[in-house]
């Protein structure tokens, strides 16, 4: 498109009507003819008139011939100082004052269909091989391989000309000013001014130039602008995942090795892309029987990660029972892989972040190479039942069965769910389900309170004492737990003051809940020489995900933040295996303490220096213990 706008050679030009005179230039004064009126606003003002060509004598008809159908640049007369763009060139003689962009190895050239006859408006012309029609108003050109209009991440406009970039800086009642990207950096003073046509893309009415660039085009850049520009276009209509059409756009491109050492990676367009692909969703489903978008099974990469969907199941996988509803898993090859190798599995459920046809999500966490929490399968539930836990097992045993591989957990962390706890009995009944001491003293706590006991415990410290006692049994062997309450903590009662007389009764009240609740799920409960005594990372995942997503949200917003996850889980491996650092997140230092002394207590008890009374006596100082 710089042909459209770069001097042409007097004796050479098609365009000239008579050879021997000035060539015209689209900033003369403007003619009095109908046919030039488009013209006449820009020209008049000061910044056309100050830039204008001798004058000609106007034509005098629509079929008066004209010298050009481009606009020239401004050439300086002889007598004016050197401008800016001047003493560039006399530094660089070898780049020409006005550079020549060719987007292909020869760039689209301008030529008339008949050459022997001088140019009229409304005479076809040949750009690049295309025939086009001129404007009657305008130069008015459908040039797409030359001239383009990009946007940036913020939405803000990039005119494209010729291997040079424009900023918008105005809008006028007809016309729009667009001034170099350099004018500030570089104080280039090229300015391109074009009559508005928001409607219409790569359709462009450039009625002058002033000024020429003080640098070298960059058509690189340009094409940069172009690549990310598509890649955004396409995350905005379409489904196929970002990662995808980004390797796409790139396969499509054929870019030199020079080209793809300028691209961005996926990684610097990763964020900018799962935001707009968030914001351009399909509606959210409100019946649970709707059919999810194929384009929402599918891991970052193009793999498979939808693993389960109930309204949509293939064999060796099994309908799910009325009971259990609407059942949709995801989980990656990659994270069926860590599963299978994950010793210690924990789970939790969390409902403020269910979409609104669920009734929760269901998270399930795994170690890679045992010390790396990850999470790795995503269920979203439309009811927490006994069948439905169930189900979950069911489907990751086949699916880590299919991957040749063999899942067997020695142990399951969770919170004190019937259902969940009848099927890893029923399903994995080698497996050793371990509840959480977290939620286990969360629990007491919340029925000393329901038994009028919690000021009691802040103001007695005989009371205090024997309730942190009976939290702390959940540090102490599962064989000697009945023992210790029978003997230790129960006869402390008597010490307790008999006024008011209401406490003992509460007391007697409490022990009686614990005893028909707790002392009936021992092995549940008991943490004795665990490592891992808190299923705490995944209550902090649940915070992590209650603060990335608003209640109930949207429902592909959830899968794709599921996808996310999923490729922060590859990124972690990813590094794991080149040795590059991981963060791990800083323990306070009073937890370091408290681990630190319970092992130390643990130690002592197995090498039989340190009694049954005296681990339980110990244990119970590091309750609620601060700093």
């Amino acid at each position: 498109m710089a042909q459209l706008r770069s001097h042409c050679t007097p004796p050479a030009s098609p365009f000239a009507s008579a050879p021997a005179s000035p060539p015209a230039s689209p900033l003369a004064s403007p003619p009095a003819s109908p046919l030039a009126s488009p013209l006449a606003s820009p020209l008049a003002s000061p910044l056309a008139s100050s830039l204008a060509s001798p004058s000609i004598s106007p034509p005098t008809s629509l079929s008066t011939v004209l010298n050009s159908p481009v606009q020239q640049h401004q050439r300086n007369s002889p007598n004016q100082s050197l401008s800016a763009s001047q003493r560039h060139q006399l530094a660089h003689p070898q780049i020409p004052a006005t550079v020549q962009y060719q987007p292909t190895i020869t760039g689209p050239t301008v030529q008339l269909l008949d050459p022997t006859k001088p140019y009229q408006i409304g005479d076809a012309i040949k750009i690049g091989g295309r025939m086009l029609q001129s404007d009657k108003s305008s130069m008015k050109y459908w040039v797409e391989d030359d001239i383009t209009i990009t946007e940036t991440k913020n939405g803000r406009h990039i005119l494209n000309v010729a291997g040079y970039s424009y900023f918008l800086k105005n809008h006028g009642k007809n016309f729009t000013t667009w001034e170099c990207e350099h004018r500030r950096n570089r104080q280039c003073l090229s300015i391109v001014i074009r009559s508005s046509d928001s409607n219409i893309k790569y359709c462009f009415r450039i009625y002058f130039i002033q000024g020429e660039h003080n640098h070298e085009p960059a058509p690189d850049s340009v094409e940069m602008r172009r690549f990310k520009q598509r890649i955004r276009e396409r995350c905005t209509n379409e489904l196929s995942s970002p990662r995808t059409i980004y390797e796409d756009e790139l396969k499509k491109g054929k870019y030199s090795s020079e080209m793809l050492a300028v691209l961005p990676t996926f990684c610097n367009m990763q964020a900018q892309l799962y935001r707009i692909r968030q914001e351009h969703l399909p509606t959210s489903p409100i019946d649970p029987n709707f059919i999810l978008h194929p384009g929402f099974a599918s891991t970052d990469q193009g793999e498979r990660f939808l693993l389960y969907d109930s309204n949509n199941f293939q064999a060796p996988y099994t309908s799910a029972p009325t009971t259990v509803g609407r059942l949709i898993i995801y989980a990656s090859d990659l994270q069926l892989n860590i599963l299978s190798k994950s010793k210690r599995i924990g789970s939790d459920g969390t409902f403020e972040t269910a979409a609104q046809i669920s009734h929760q999500n269901y998270i399930i966490m795994g170690e890679f190479e045992e010390k790396h929490p990850v999470p790795l399968v995503f269920s979203l539930c439309e009811h927490t039942s006994y069948e439905t836990y169930k189900l979950i097992i069911q489907v990751l045993k086949i699916a880590t069965g299919n991957l040749k591989l063999d899942w067997k957990p020695i142990y399951w962390m969770s919170d004190y769910e019937g259902g969940l706890t009848k099927a890893i009995k029923k399903e994995l009944p080698n497996t050793l389900l371990v509840g959480c001491a977290f939620h286990y003293n969360q629990a007491i706590y919340r029925n000393i309170q329901n038994k009028g006991l919690q000021e009691a415990y802040q103001n007695i410290e005989i009371v205090r004492q024997i309730l942190r006692q009976l939290m702390a049994l959940a540090f102490i062997p599962s064989d000697q737990i009945k023992i210790l309450y029978d003997d230790v903590i129960r006869p402390q009662l008597s010490n307790v003051p008999t006024r008011p007389a209401s406490l003992r009764n509460n007391l007697r009240s409490f022990f009686k809940y614990y005893e028909s609740f707790w002392l009936t799920k021992m092995d549940k409960f008991c943490v004795f020489d665990q490592t891992t005594r808190t299923n705490n990372g995944l209550e902090g995942y649940n915070n992590k995900m209650n603060t990335q997503l608003s209640a109930h949200p949207h429902l592909y917003r959830l899968v794709i933040w599921f996808e996310k996850e999923e490729l922060l889980v590859q990124q972690l491996v990813m590094k794991v295996i080149s040795d590059v650092p991981v963060h791990k997140r800083k323990q306070r230092p009073i937890t370091i303490l408290i681990n630190d002394s319970l092992q130390s207590l643990w130690t002592s008890y197995k090498a039989e220096t340190l009694t049954a009374t005296a681990l339980l006596l110990e244990s119970s100082k590091w309750i609620a213990k601060k700093v």
